[in-house]
Protein backbone atom coordinates (compact mmCIF):
# COMPACT_ATOMS: atom_id res chain seq x y z
CA UNK A 1 0.00 0.00 0.00
CA UNK A 2 1.06 3.63 -0.93
CA UNK A 3 2.06 5.71 1.51
CA UNK A 4 0.13 9.05 1.56
CA UNK A 5 2.94 10.95 0.13
CA UNK A 6 3.76 8.31 -2.72
CA UNK A 7 -0.22 8.73 -3.47
CA UNK A 8 -0.21 12.54 -3.65
CA UNK A 9 3.27 11.92 -5.83
CA UNK A 10 1.44 9.62 -8.20
CA UNK A 11 -1.48 12.49 -8.40
CA UNK A 12 0.92 15.45 -9.14
CA UNK A 13 2.48 12.91 -12.10
CA UNK A 14 -0.93 12.21 -13.72
CA UNK A 15 -1.73 15.78 -13.69
CA UNK A 16 1.26 17.33 -14.93
CA UNK A 17 1.14 14.52 -17.73
CA UNK A 18 -2.66 15.74 -17.97
CA UNK A 19 -1.22 19.58 -18.43
CA UNK A 20 1.82 19.35 -20.47
CA UNK A 21 -1.01 18.55 -23.39
CA UNK A 22 -3.78 20.51 -24.49
CA UNK A 23 -6.74 21.05 -23.26
CA UNK A 24 -8.31 17.70 -24.06
CA UNK A 25 -11.25 18.04 -22.86
CA UNK A 26 -12.10 21.09 -25.23
CA UNK A 27 -11.62 19.36 -28.17
CA UNK A 28 -12.99 16.38 -27.84
CA UNK A 29 -16.43 15.91 -29.49
CA UNK A 30 -19.75 15.63 -26.85
CA UNK A 31 -20.14 11.35 -27.38
CA UNK A 32 -16.40 10.83 -26.54
CA UNK A 33 -17.21 13.12 -23.11
CA UNK A 34 -19.86 11.17 -22.52
CA UNK A 35 -22.34 13.78 -23.32
CA UNK A 36 -21.01 15.88 -20.36
CA UNK A 37 -19.87 19.55 -21.12
CA UNK A 38 -16.33 20.19 -20.77
CA UNK A 39 -16.71 22.00 -17.35
CA UNK A 40 -18.09 18.56 -16.44
CA UNK A 41 -16.29 16.32 -17.79
CA UNK A 42 -12.99 17.69 -16.17
CA UNK A 43 -14.51 17.86 -12.80
CA UNK A 44 -15.15 14.08 -13.44
CA UNK A 45 -11.78 13.35 -14.26
CA UNK A 46 -10.32 14.71 -10.79
CA UNK A 47 -13.00 12.99 -8.59
CA UNK A 48 -12.43 9.62 -10.34
CA UNK A 49 -8.35 10.44 -9.10
CA UNK A 50 -9.64 11.27 -5.90
CA UNK A 51 -8.84 14.92 -5.98
CA UNK A 52 -10.11 18.39 -6.54
CA UNK A 53 -13.86 18.02 -4.80
CA UNK A 54 -13.84 21.62 -3.71
CA UNK A 55 -12.02 22.78 -6.53
CA UNK A 56 -14.10 25.26 -8.64
CA UNK A 57 -11.17 26.65 -11.29
CA UNK A 58 -8.96 25.78 -13.36
CA UNK A 59 -6.28 28.27 -14.22
CA UNK A 60 -4.84 27.53 -17.91
CA UNK A 61 -2.73 29.91 -19.73
CA UNK A 62 -3.41 32.65 -17.28
CA UNK A 63 -6.69 33.09 -17.54
CA UNK A 64 -9.52 31.01 -14.75
CA UNK A 65 -11.90 28.60 -15.99
CA UNK A 66 -14.96 27.32 -14.04
CA UNK A 67 -15.44 23.83 -13.50
CA UNK A 68 -18.63 21.79 -12.90
CA UNK A 69 -19.64 21.52 -9.15
CA UNK A 70 -18.80 18.07 -7.37
CA UNK A 71 -22.47 17.80 -7.02
CA UNK A 72 -23.70 18.43 -10.26
CA UNK A 73 -20.81 15.04 -11.56
CA UNK A 74 -22.36 13.11 -8.70
CA UNK A 75 -25.84 13.92 -9.83
CA UNK A 76 -24.76 13.05 -13.27
CA UNK A 77 -22.94 9.83 -11.95
CA UNK A 78 -24.64 8.46 -9.28
CA UNK A 79 -22.02 4.98 -9.59
CA UNK A 80 -19.18 7.48 -9.06
CA UNK A 81 -18.35 7.89 -5.25
CA UNK A 82 -17.03 11.28 -4.07
CA UNK A 83 -13.48 11.10 -2.78
CA UNK A 84 -12.97 10.51 1.00
CA UNK A 85 -11.59 13.49 2.92
CA UNK A 86 -8.11 12.90 3.24
CA UNK A 87 -6.99 15.69 4.93
CA UNK A 88 -10.30 16.43 7.78
CA UNK A 89 -11.09 20.13 8.00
Amino acid sequence: MKTLEEQKESIDQKLDELSSTEPWSWAMDEKSRDSMTPQQFAKCGLLRLGVGQDLERIVRGGAPHRIAPAEEILALKPDLTPPRQVFPS
